[in-house]
């Protein structure tokens, strides 16, 4: 088996589409596909069609006959312009296209089966020009002549100078460096009846386009999230968070280990929703995109709730360590990540106790933490306060050493039992200790 690459200007995804946007879109999918080592196979779910030219017989009308050929021609390159894209996507990563067959289920076994079996290879090209130009891939099996090798047709070389984009935008100024977001959505309520999500975000700067000059770094971010209900409309979009910083090499080095922390809350109706949380540097710098669904639940039926679990850890203040009297808590919602030596503090609300004769109510939770399906740790039960009928709602902390636990993702689950109404509701949520 020989395998080799050779600079080529045209591509089967270039081929559909050269010149337009379709095109585009097209090659931008198929080279984050083959950077990304993902196979694309096309399914084309019309099944057999045939079309009758200048229309079918429900057609009302006389049509001219000059015409028919015009619309068919109309129709058929309609019909080969979306399978071209198709066939160019599976192509040009190594996949193929399933057309013109009624039996969809053979094509997605015929699938299934070509992912059975195949081989991984690399090579390191000698081209190394930064030009943007699509490189042509060939893989050959000398002396087998009765075997067809379907692999990636190519990849596109970085480039410095950015090629046109058919929306007329440079292509290296779109391709933006990716920033790592993390994004949290959350339930709360803290006032009577009104109901919120609380939207925490952090996102990593290493890849923040800064300007160094005369020892200081300088660059600006902005942060921003809006929040979607379930047909897609917008319910609410929150405050963005805009940053021009200017700052030593310690406080760059500083930033870049701890990241840029983002929070902001809005009022919900009940429901379900989708939040998007967005970064972007400044100019044409990096841009990095996290999104979470979050169930907004209704208070009015008068069932024990539960707030979703805000993480948090004790926060530096003074050089005090975590343990000392008095420690101030930070919230680590976006990240849920965790040391060894810390503990992790858990928040919540509970909503709608019964309340006793006296107007008492009787509430108690435990925590349990999980690796899987199994259960490591068990707290003991603790009362859980909630304040009165028309008072605010009391934030209740559980609290768990990490010491014992190894590095790993876990999961911490609370249980809050009523017992004044035999009725229990539970919140769980994932974390990480390093």
């Amino acid at each position: 088996m020989t395998f080799s690459g050779r600079p080529s200007p045209v591509s089967p995804c270039r081929r559909a589409g050269r010149n337009s946007a379709l095109g585009y879109d097209v090659r931008r999918i198929t080279d984050a596909g083959t950077r990304a080592g993902v196979v694309v196979y096309s399914l084309e779910t019309r099944g057999l069609t045939a079309q009758v030219p200048g229309g079918s017989a429900s057609n009302r009308g006389p049509v001219l006959a000059r015409t028919f050929s015009k619309v068919f021609a109309m129709q058929r390159q309609s019909e080969e312009a979306t399978r071209d894209a198709m066939h160019a996507l599976a192509a040009d990563t190594g996949g193929f296209l399933v057309h013109n067959s009624n039996n969809l289920e053979a094509g997605l076994r015929q699938m299934l089966q070509d992912t059975e079996t195949y081989y991984v290879l690399a090579y390191e090209p000698t081209n190394t020009k930064r030009d943007g130009a699509f490189r042509r891939v060939e893989v050959r099996l000398p002396g087998q002549r009765d075997v067809k090798v379907r692999a990636r047709a190519g990849y596109f070389a970085p480039g410095d100078r950015g090629a046109s984009s058919p929306s007329g935008v440079p292509e290296e100024k779109e391709r933006r460096a990716a920033i790592p977001v993390h994004l949290s959505a959350d339930f709360v309520s803290l006032d009577q009846g009104v109901t919120e999500v609380v939207v925490s975000g952090h996102a990593h700067t290493t890849t923040l386009p800064f300007v160094r000059k005369d020892g200081r770094y300088r660059t600006t971010v902005e942060m921003a999230a809006v929040v979607r209900d379930e047909t897609g409309a917008v319910a609410a979009t929150l405050e963005p968070q805009r940053l021009s910083m200017d700052m030593t090499e310690a406080e760059h080095e500083r930033l870049s280990r701890e990241g840029l922390p983002y929070q902001k809350t809005a009022a919900l109706r009940p429901g379900r929703y989708e939040v998007r949380l967005t970064a972007r540097g400044a100019g044409a710098g990096a841009l990095g995109i996290a999104s979470q669904r979050v169930e907004i639940p209704d208070l009015a039926p008068g069932r024990l709730t539960l707030s979703s679990l805000f993480l948090l850890k004790a926060g530096e203040v003074s050089g005090a360590k975590e343990t000392a009297p008095g420690a101030s808590l930070v919230l680590n919602q976006a990240l849920r990540r965790f040391r060894r030596d810390e503990s992790l503090h858990a928040q919540f609300y509970a909503y709608n106790p019964t309340r006793d004769a006296s107007g008492a109510s009787s509430l108690v939770s435990h925590v349990e933490i999980l690796r899987g399906d199994v259960v490591l740790r068990t707290s003991p039960p603790e009362p859980v306060a909630v304040g009165g009928p028309q008072q605010p709602p009391v934030p209740h902390i559980s609290s768990v050493k990490l010491s014992s636990f190894e590095p790993g993702e876990y999961e911490l689950r609370v249980t809050v039992t009523d017992r004044n109404a035999d009725e229990v509701a539970t919140r769980q949520v994932g974390f990480t200790i390093d």
